[in-house]
């Protein structure tokens, strides 16, 4: 007793510390005493030291509970309760909240009497809970938006909302709530079923079935007892949701009726509604039009274009009106976001996704020969999973068929037979591969069989016996009674069947010889579908013979972007060449004869002119890479041209002006840096022909101030810069270039001028780059590229995208021209009165307003302004990043600003990011390399090491840190 009076004496003196000893000493003295823990309670609180106050309550508390005292156990509870949730410490809160709970110490230690309302208890620890969730969840979004590299606000809320729902015990809570007073908390209900949708999403694979079981059952018993009809669509979405269905129709139609009924507003009604009425006109007064309806279903899409079930509709419909690309984009994205939504709910969906796979593969097949094997993969896949596919059977027939692989696909149209004899389609494939194969007879017994048994023959298979009656020749080709009879058949039961009109074209032609009949044929059949070829060759005959020109070239224009990817086409492809020769149009005709080499590189009438032959040839080397030699193949053309007395040939010209410039580049990457610079001069000298052929070629000024800047890289090669030609160059452009796009009129004159003087110098003052002429020299080069791209963007009218980059050339030329003043200077006080680097800035930010979201543009902005403002630098470096998160440069670009501001942490961590991105990154490698380097780490060595191996030596400063720590190691 002593004690505890010495201690509230103490306290009472202003003592506190003396006290507090005191009363820990009375407990210790007498653990059984209560005045003294109360005393050491009220002294904490008197002093508001909650942490310790916390402490002593769950102290007194252990000790009541020990001593069975359950009217101080309870009180104390309560008092912590307050205290924690005064003071924010929540998961106590809740914590001594869940003890007031059957199940608990303290619960059981309470009489009947003292138990608090076990509903009032859970309503108060719900609320709790509610209110916790939704303050950690907005408190974690706010703080993670702020840092770098934290991704979107979609992506940080996603993955506050997985914490949050994964460590939640609320469903619980709501669920103890509804298991005490089911009838009387109904509004618990949805709350409840929509924590269950954000806990699946959340938690491990593992886990979500089960919490997917309880959200199916709960939405079963909330549509049975109609709890709140018209509150929520969830129930209803959620049993449609996991439903798997390999077709629209494969749904509880009852169960959708009820949905659109009740909520005929939302995304997925709209869609059930599209659906019902393309299906069977079902669905009350909806659309009718296919129009309609699309624009029925791209109203649901704006609403929420996550519904897979959406794109299941939509992506069959696109299929069944023929539109095949949409058809395929659809599928495609319906499949990719089932995969999505399968991972989020550990849901299969077996069916859904062979159906999505199955429209993919369908679509793929009809667009172009070059997709089927795509399509065969995916067929073959769905027979992995279900080898009594029929569709997937058919599909693989069909793609067999195609490639000629007919044995092949024989053997799947049987399978197919085995499972469904009565099959008309597979039938019909077994006896359209006969006629193929050039086996008449026994097509026609099949065919004819097909069409014999068939309650209701398909156009397609009378047109195909009609054909092959056709082919048989003799007198099943002209009696009318065979051939031309089925072919009115099947063009009378199907008027769109195009391959009928085409055939019946061709039996007015050949055997009535009524070429007026056959022109309308040939013309309905191609109207019907460009891709009839043969309607269109001989269409194009019958326009040519009248006279039409242009007629007959549209035909070819059409069968060409109709058949686009198919050999079928080359004779389009050969007859529009050769139509453009007789317009005067080369240039077309060119591109015409190119088409058809990548057709059939063996098809000699191509190459009727020998200038275009060559000329392609070298375009081929080219565009492979192989730079000598689409050298020597435009020299051979321009030569070709200049001996059969034609103009210069301004693609040879081009494309040569493009090889030495490439070629140039790659001699940099391999060290061959006097070669690079002497292919660069020839780039200059070509760009120079092209210039003085036309002054007007757009890409020709752009090439001329590509290759002016690639110099930078070889400054002590200048000597082989022909400046000759770049003062010819600059004598071809027009005067008003800086005007017209608002800069200074006499702004580069001084550098223009000294280019008069620089052509006269020795070779010998290039030699070294440091020295005051060659800056000089490099000043000229550089205003020379900036001038040109200025010209060209002027030519381009200082519009859309290409503007956006010629900005940005300039700004290159210009920032180049800041750094060789900074080597000009030596002293670092170029940076505050070398104009240059205000102009790059200003030209990239004009770059920026034709494209804000160009991620290289961004990029060079924040290199440009990184030792003059680091905060637009950073800003600029991560809206690059934003923009493109897969480009390393931009993370390298960041690590070395932050190296200027001794940021070495951070720099390390941008390096390491952008080395993820790509290993290969020599620029990576040099920046942690520098790092080391600055911390002084003997793994710098290796380090610079490795980035001039990975850039096969071509940064120079990996070169240099390489070489001076090699150098210190010694």
């Amino acid at each position: 007793m002593g004690l505890v009076l010495s201690g509230l004496a103490y306290q009472n003196l202003g003592q506190p510390d003396k006290g507090e000893v005191a009363y820990k000493k009375a407990i210790a003295a007498s653990p059984d005493q209560p005045l003294a823990r109360e005393g050491l309670v009220n002294f904490y609180e008197k002093l508001q030291r909650w942490g310790s106050l916390m402490t002593a309550l769950e102290d007194n508390l252990q000790f009541y509970l020990k001593a069975a005292d359950e009217k101080k156990a309870l009180s104390v509870t309560e008092q912590l309760i307050a205290l924690y949730t005064k003071e924010g410490v929540m998961d106590k809160a809740i914590e001594k909240m869940q003890s007031l709970l059957p199940g608990s110490e303290l619960y059981d230690l309470l009489s009947s009497d003292h138990r608090p309302d076990q509903m009032e208890t859970l309503k108060r620890l719900a609320g709790v809970q509610e209110t916790t969730d939704a303050q950690f969840y907005e408190r974690e979004v706010r703080a993670r938006r702020g840092r770098l590299g934290g991704g979107t606000l979609e992506q940080v809320q996603a993955a506050v909302r997985k914490e949050v729902y994964s460590k939640s015990q609320l469903g619980a809570t709501y669920e103890s709530i509804m298991e005490i007073d089911p009838e009387n908390h109904k509004d618990l209900e949805l709350k409840l079923l929509e924590f269950y949708v954000k806990k699946m999403e959340s938690i491990a694979q593992d886990q979500k079935p089960a919490v997917r079981d309880k959200a199916l059952a709960l939405s079963s018993k909330m549509i049975q007892e109609s709890s709140s009809p018209d509150l929520s669509p969830l129930p209803h979405e959620l049993l449609l949701k996991f439903h798997d269905a390999h077709s629209s129709s494969d749904y509880d139609t009852a169960l959708q009726h009820q949905y659109i009924a009740t909520f005929p507003q939302t995304a997925l009604s709209k869609m059930i509604q599209a659906q019902m009425h393309y299906v069977n006109g079902d669905g009350g007064e909806e659309p009718s039009s296919r129009e309609e309806l699309s624009g029925l279903l791209d109203e649901a899409f704006k609403m929420d274009s996550t519904i897979v079930y959406g794109y299941l509709v939509l992506c069959w419909m696109d299929y069944d009106s023929q539109d095949f690309e949409a058809g395929l984009e659809h599928s495609t994205a319906g499949r990719d976001l089932l995969n999505k939504q399968s991972v989020a709910t550990a849901f299969e969906y077996p069916k859904m996704r062979r159906s999505f796979e199955l429209c993919m593969a369908n679509c793929q097949f009809k667009i172009s020969p070059k997709l089927a094997p795509n399509a065969l993969e995916l067929y073959r896949h769905i027979l992995q999973e279900d080898e009594n596919n029929i569709d997937a059977l058919q599909g693989v027939g069909f793609v067999l068929s195609s490639e000629e692989r007919y044995e092949e696909a024989t053997e799947s149209f049987e399978r197919v037979l085995a499972l469904d004899s009565s099959h008309i389609s597979a039938r019909s494939e077994v006896g359209w591969i006969c006629y193929l194969q050039k086996d008449y007879e026994q097509a026609e017994e099949r065919l004819r069989e097909v069409v014999e048994t068939s309650e209701n023959p398909r156009a397609l298979d009378l047109y195909r016996l009609g054909r092959v009656y056709y082919d048989m020749g003799g007198e099943y080709k002209e009696n009318s009674a065979y051939s031309h009879a089925q072919l009115i058949a099947a063009a009378r039961l199907d008027p769109h069947c195009a391959g009928a009109f085409t055939y019946l074209g061709h039996y007015y032609r050949e055997v009535v010889q009524d070429d007026a009949r056959a022109e309308k044929c040939y013309q309905h059949a191609f109207t019907l579908d460009p891709r009839e070829s043969a309607a269109g060759e001989h269409l194009s005959d019958y326009l040519l013979t009248s006279g039409s020109l242009e007629g007959a070239m549209d035909v070819y224009e059409r069968v060409i972007e109709a058949s686009k990817d198919h050999r079928s086409n080359n004779w389009a492809l050969l007859r529009l060449g050769f139509a453009e020769l007789i317009r005067g149009n080369n240039l077309e005709a060119m591109s015409a004869f190119q088409k058809l080499l990548r057709n059939d590189v063996k098809n000699p009438l191509a190459w009727e002119d020998s200038t275009v032959a060559v000329y392609h040839i070298a375009r081929v080397h080219q565009r492979l890479g192989m730079y000598p030699e689409a050298i020597e193949h435009y020299e051979a053309a321009l030569a070709q041209a200049e001996k059969n007395q034609e103009p210069r040939h301004v693609p040879s010209l081009m494309g040569i002006t493009e090889s030495f410039l490439e070629q140039g580049k790659e001699y940099f990457v391999t060290g061959c840096y006097g070669r690079s610079a002497e292919f660069l001069g020839h780039a200059l000298e070509y760009g120079h022909q092209l210039l003085a052929l036309d002054s007007q070629i757009l890409s020709a000024w752009k090439l001329v101030g590509d290759a002016c800047l690639a110099y930078r890289a070889v400054p002590r090669y200048l000597h082989l810069c022909p400046f000759k030609t770049l003062r010819a160059i600059m004598e071809i452009l027009p005067e008003d270039t800086n005007q017209l796009l608002h800069f200074p009129a006499k702004m580069d004159e001084e550098p223009l001028r000294v280019l008069g003087q620089i052509q006269t110098m020795d070779a010998s003052e290039f030699f070294e780059a440091s020295t005051e002429k060659s800056c000089q020299a490099l000043e000229s080069i550089f205003t020379v590229a900036g001038m040109a791209y200025k010209q060209a963007n002027v030519l381009n009218g200082n519009e859309g995208h290409p503007a956006a980059q010629f900005w940005y050339d300039i700004a290159l030329s210009y920032y180049y021209r800041h750094e060789n003043a900074i080597r000009r200077n030596g002293d670092g006080a170029v940076s505050k009165t070398s104009p240059w680097l205000g102009v790059t800035m200003r030209c990239l930010k004009a770059s920026l307003q034709f494209e804000d979201d160009n991620p290289v543009v961004w990029n060079a902005l924040g290199v440009a302004s990184m030792t003059t403002n680091a905060k637009i630098s950073q800003h600029a470096l991560i809206k690059s990043i934003e923009y493109d998160p897969k480009n390393p440069a931009p993370w390298s670009n960041l690590g070395y600003l932050y190296i200027l501001h001794s940021e070495l942490d951070l720099a390390l961590k941008a390096f390491t990011t952008a080395q993820t991105l790509d290993p290969s990154f020599g620029q990576a490698w040099t920046g942690q390399a520098c790092v080391a380097s600055l911390w002084g780490s003997p793994e710098a060595t290796a380090l610079f090491a490795h980035a001039c191996e990975s850039s096969t030596a071509s940064i120079l400063e990996a070169n240099y840190g390489y070489a001076v720590n090699t150098f210190r190691d010694l």
